[in-house]
């Protein structure tokens, strides 16, 4: 039978089932699926297919068990929601979705999970039907469209096992590539039949991409856009009404199963701001000769460091490792037969599907360049295409590169076998020879892919003497695991965690919340004051730390200790504990001398970097100051000029209200960045030692441990324009920035003559160091040269951050 695009097509190629009804084929590809992740098949059991031993691989192995756990448990939860109220970074709510949420994978294996309730089993189980099914998806796309069993075989093979899922072994999220083929598939019998059987089909299987992984959604969408149409344009379907009354079908179900899983993940982006900047995107872009680099545990490329970056020499400075992301290399055999497939396959019919496969190629490998390769494009689509806001790694377009190679690779196999056929036989079953060439071919490919024993770990316990304490505990409430660390040394005690499912403070995922990194700090001194208070605030009834504490002050109190020197202390507060926290010492503030203004002032600056070859404009900044009743308010907007918009914040606000003292009330932080639109709003309890934290919706996000002598940045500098300083004087403020406490070192130098705009001035210099917490992340260090007027206003300030030096110069000034 013949297709609308002239090419021939077998009989059952239009019928998923029977095509799937090949046992063979699967039994074919979990052989492989076996071989290329051995020795995980062995041990599947006891082992976790990952890299590392913390980090990703057990954040989805927390995912899928607090997944499981709900679903036996809670399986109402599913319907209502709560289940994306998971029991990291307590008190955040919904943060399950701050990463995938597995729900799909884990309702596939939840009958394996009810009979072994083994964590482990499940999450290399869906590992390794995810390569199974992959493999066989892609087969039966390419089976339907080329009508031959070698092509199809061949391009499941390159689809499911090419050396890019083997790159990603932590991350179970990328495994489900299963969808993209299939999507494919239902787009062209929709295009060549109009049926509803091939719309529910395509719209189910782009639903089933979206709630698989967020990033295929956005993937998969690109290709679907850019392949599907260009596969179908031949067929001239957009001339049929029925046609668009069977793509509006598709649409609403898409919408139907999209939408409640979507849902909680727009929530949460309300709420949190998430997303990613360019310049973050940009980290995570590939380059083109990250397509010629094996995973290290390749066999033939990797472990041999043929396609590996040289180790440094004794005495060089090591490179820095891209990751995963970036071992892009999809095999020398994989390449050789793409280009037959693209130059060999000379016949009319087949044009649409191989231009559909080299569109979807090219624009993978653009996209996977991210906002380094053609930059007016990807900023087009970040500004404009719901998702592309949360792209970290956009070298993961390559997938598309991938699913084009692997067509266009059983193309050329198919053309190889025709041109070592007899002509009197091409019209006819495959000769021997077609089906040795086939054979090697496979062969070749495995080669290439193979890889060496994987470096398995084991995964973290689920039961552990801590759990079964907490878990039969009387008083209900939360845990913090001490030390509270930022990123992945949290995962060990998420799966943990599990065993008892009370809320925990810690937590590891693709996002966090904002009040997280100033919790880290304020707890980073346990048992200090501003530590116990944290948890106060938090409500927080159970610490476990490590090793007993040498002495433990109240309100702690012990109540169990295990073999390894763990203990787990209860927090337990008496109205005279509380009021001994709340009068302890705290850092001092120097009080405010002389305003340097009447009731109203404004100074606008514009912003320079100087890092680059030559000093560019980096936009401009106004400063504000207006009597309030009894305070003052205080705003700073800042806006970006063009080319620092492409990289990071395009515009923000911050304002301030104090007392009479410049003591704040409120702070408020609001950014615009692209689509993205981030509010922060605090407000200082001095009294009660608090500081509560909000978003821009008025909802209470946490309550952070405050001085009472704290300062916002925006108070604390108008407060140094008090100061009658001298030469030499040394002046410590602390600063609290949406709860991160600082203190602000100011260091008074001497008269010095600045230049602006040609123009020398006489200004008083003086020097600021702001230690920010946390050893990634340097210290700022700030010069500025104030008037020697009463006004005391900065004609220069300079900035060293992590971008470069920054300086802004005054360009105005009017007071009232």
């Amino acid at each position: 039978m013949s297709t609308a695009l002239g090419i021939t097509k077998h009989p059952h190629a239009g019928r998923l089932a029977r095509i799937a009804a090949f046992a063979w084929v699967p039994i074919f590809y979990l052989i492989a699926a076996v071989i290329f992740s051995w020795p995980l098949a062995r041990h599947s059991s006891s082992v976790l297919v990952a890299l590392e031993p913390k980090g990703d691989s057990q954040l989805n192995l927390w995912i899928l068990g607090w997944d499981l756990q709900t679903l036996f448990a809670h399986p109402s939860w599913l319907l209502t929601g709560r289940i994306f109220d998971a029991n990291i970074f307590y008190p955040a709510p919904g943060t399950l979705a701050y990463a995938d949420h597995l729900l799909l994978q884990a309702l596939a294996v939840a009958p394996l999970y009810g009979v072994t309730h083994n964590l482990a089993l499940c999450y290399n189980a869906i590992y390794l039907c995810s390569l199974v099914l992959s493999a066989w998806a892609m087969y039966v796309f390419v089976k339907s469209v080329t009508g031959n069993t070698a092509p199809a075989l061949v391009a499941g093979l390159i689809w499911g096992f090419c050396p890019y899922r083997f790159s990603q072994l932590s991350h179970l999220q990328l495994q489900p590539l299963y969808w993209m083929p299939l999507t494919m598939f239902w787009f062209h019998s929709l295009a060549l039949e109009r049926t509803r059987r091939a719309a529910v089909g395509l719209g189910s299987t782009i639903a089933l991409q979206a709630v698989s992984s967020i990033y295929y959604a956005i993937i998969g969408g690109v290709g679907l856009v850019i392949g599907g149409v260009l596969l179908a344009w031949p067929t001239k379907c957009w001339r049929d009404r029925r046609w668009w009354s069977r793509l509006m079908l598709a649409t609403a179900i898409t919408i139907v199963i999209v939408a409640p899983a979507a849902w909680p993940y727009w929530r949460a982006q309300q709420r949190e701001g998430f997303g990613r900047n360019l310049y973050e995107a940009s980290h995570g872009a590939a380059v083109p000769a990250d397509y010629l680099k094996a995973p290290p545990i390749n066999s033939l490329f990797g472990r041999t460091g043929w396609l590996r970056p040289a180790p440094p020499r004794p005495g060089e400075t090591p490179l820095p490792r891209n990751g995963a992301e970036r071992d892009l290399f999809p095999g020398f055999v994989v390449l050789a037969l793409a280009i037959a497939g693209l130059v060999c396959v000379r016949a009319r019919s087949s044009r649409p599907f191989v231009t559909s496969l080299a569109a979807m190629g090219v624009a993978g490998f653009v996209l996977s360049l991210g906002p380094n390769g053609w930059r007016t494009l990807y900023v087009f689509l970040y500004e404009h295409v719901y998702g592309f806001q949360i792209m970290r790694a956009s070298s993961r377009f390559s997938v598309l590169v991938f699913f084009a190679l692997a067509g266009l690779a059983g193309l050329g196999v198919q053309s190889v076998s025709r041109l070592a056929e007899p002509v009197r036989e091409r019209k006819r079953t495959p000769s021997r020879a077609a089906a040795l060439i086939a054979g090697g071919t496979v062969l070749a490919i495995g080669i290439e892919f193979l890889n060496g024993v994987l470096e398995l770990v084991p995964p973290p316990p689920t039961h552990t003497a801590i759990g079964h304490w907490l878990a039969t505990a009387t008083r209900p409430g939360a845990v913090a695991y001490l030390p509270l660390s930022l990123d992945i040394d949290n995962t060990s005690v998420m799966v943990a965690s599990l065993e008892h499912r009370r809320p925990i403070v810690n937590g590891y995922s693709g996002q966090r919340p904002t009040f997280y990194e100033a919790l880290v700090q304020a707890m980073s001194g346990f048992p200090s004051v501003d530590a116990l208070l944290a948890l106060k605030a938090l409500d927080v009834p159970f610490a476990v730390t490590p090793a007993p504490l040498a002495s433990a002050p109240l309100p702690l109190v012990e109540r169990a200790r295990f073999p390894g020197g763990e203990t787990i202390y209860e927090l337990v507060w008496t109205p005279e504990i509380e009021a001994s926290f709340l009068a302890a010492a705290t850092e001092p503030a120097p009080a405010p001398g002389p305003f340097p203004f009447h009731d109203r002032e404004t100074a606008r600056y514009r912003l320079r970097w100087l890092s680059g070859p030559m000093t560019v404009p980096a936009g401009e900044a106004i400063l504000s100051a207006v009597r309030s009743g009894l305070g003052f308010r205080f705003t700073v907007e800042a806006t970006a000029a063009e080319w620092v918009h492409r990289f990071y914040t395009a515009a923000g606000t911050l304002e301030t209200v104090t007392s009479p003292e410049l003591l704040p009330a409120t702070h408020r932080q609001a950014f615009v960045e692209g689509r993205r639109h981030i509010t922060r709003f605090a407000v200082f309890d001095p009294t009660h030692r608090q500081l509560r934290l909000t978003n821009g919706q008025g909802q209470s996000a946490i309550s952070l441990p405050l001085s009472p002598a704290q300062r916002d940045p925006i108070s604390a500098y108008y407060l140094v324009r008090t100061l009658p300083l001298h030469a030499d004087d040394h002046v410590r403020v602390p600063i609290s920035d949406l709860g991160n406490s600082v203190i602000m070192e100011l260091t008074a130098g001497r008269d010095e003559t600045v230049t602006l705009d040609g123009k020398p001035q006489n200004a008083a210099k003086i020097a600021l160091h702001i230690e920010r917490g946390r050893a990634f992340r340097p210290p700022l260090e700030i010069t500025a040269w104030l008037s020697r007027d009463a006004r005391r206003v900065p004609i220069v300030i300079e900035l060293h951050a992590e971008f470069g030096l920054f300086r802004a110069e005054l360009v105005d000034y009017h007071e009232e």
